[in-house]
Order: structure tokens, then C-alpha cells, then sequence
């Protein structure tokens, strides 16, 4: 049988609409997830292959699935068709979902039939040839002597890309005196 849940817990899996879980590991995310997705069957009516979960692992997504087929399992009898339906159920990673998507609906998603999700290896390659060319295209007045040197130019997009929250904070930033301070860099590789 599932482990009772804290009342933090259960006013999540009892919400009537969409919810977004973030919270450390092992604080019980699986497990509530487990309950909100049973929760859905069992109480709302909802067949497996209408609730969507999705996590950031596919590891995870391996457990969240095996945690709800034993959640059913433990709960009641009769339930052969929801489980049987369970296994293509949409519980997965944020990417495998766009992919289905992607995959069942390429027109509207505006990919070509048959594209696929790269690996990271591939990922990393993809970008620094992006990369590459977007700076090729640039205005050459804004490296070298007179702008900030290519090779930090690239380095500082990578790490934006790389964590784009972060960027997207550090970009909105404009402090006092950031001019100065950034005539001071120039000066520093030129």
C-alpha cells in the first residue's frame, strides 16, 4: 500500500487542475506523483493515456511508472485495463513528450516526419556550430581591438546557453557604472 502522505501532499494530489512539483530529492515527489496520477483514475475517471507527468529523468520516469502500476495494483481488482493502458501511458521526460508530440503531430509542430531528439554529445556539436556561425555573422567591429576578443565572446554565449536562467538574470542586470566597466574588460584584452 502507498505510505500516507503529509496534508502539503494531499492538497496537491487533491487540486482540481495542472500542477507543477519541485522539491528536493528524496521529499517524496515520486510517490506523490504516484498518488495525483492514480488519483486521476481512480476518482476523476480518467483513463492512463489522458493524464500526462512528466520528469526530468528517465529513470525517474521508470519509477514514477512502476510506483503508480504497484499503487493500482495494491488499491483494487478490475483494474487489468487501466493498467494494461498504463504502459503507454504519457510518463516520461519533458523531451520524450515534446518528441511524441512532435511525432503525432509534425505538421502542427512544424517538424519534419521522422526527427528525433538529439543525444547530448550531439546536442553540445549542434550548438557550438550554431554558435559559430551566428558569431561568423557578426559585425566584426565588435571583436578584436576595438570589441571584446572572439574566443571570450564565444566562451560567455556558451555559458549563457548552458544555464539560460542564469543568463536571462545576469542580462536583465544593468548596474550603475557598467559602461566604465566594461570599457575597463576591453582594455584588459586588447
Amino acid at each position: 500500500m502507498p505510505r500516507a502522505l503529509t496534508p502539503e501532499q494531499q492538497a496537491v494530489v487533491d487540486w482540481p487542475g495542472s500542477a507543477a512539483v519541485t522539491a528536493g530529492a528524496g521529499t517524496g515527489k515520486t510517490e506523490l506523483m504516484a498518488e495525483r496520477f492514480a488519483a486521476h483514475l481512480l476518482r476523476d475517471g480518467f483513463r492512463p493515456l489522458q493524464v500526462v507527468a512528466v520528469t526530468f529523468t528517465d529513470a525517474a520516469a521508470a519509477e514514477l511508472r512502476s510506483r503508480i502500476r504497484r499503487n493500482l495494483q495494491a488499491r483494487a481488482a478490475g483494474l487489468e485495463e487501466q493498467l494494461a493502458e498504463l504502459e503507454a501511458a504519457p510518463i516520461g521526460t519533458l523531451h520524450s513528450l515534446c518528441k511524441r508530440v512532435c511525432d503525432e503531430h509534425p505538421t502542427h509542430a512544424e517538424v519534419a516526419p521522422g526527427s528525433r531528439v538529439l543525444d547530448e554529445g550531439e546536442a553540445a556539436a549542434w550548438i557550438a556550430e550554431q554558435l559559430d556561425d551566428a558569431l561568423s555573422t557578426t559585425d566584426a567591429a565588435h571583436f578584436g581591438r576595438d570589441g571584446v576578443p572572439f574566443s571570450l565572446a564565444r566562451e560567455a554565449l556558451r555559458a549563457f546557453l548552458g544555464d539560460p536562467l542564469t543568463a536571462d538574470l545576469a542580462l536583465r542586470q544593468v548596474p550603475d557604472g557598467l559602461d566604465e566597466w566594461l570599457a575597463r574588460c576591453q582594455t584588459l584584452f586588447t
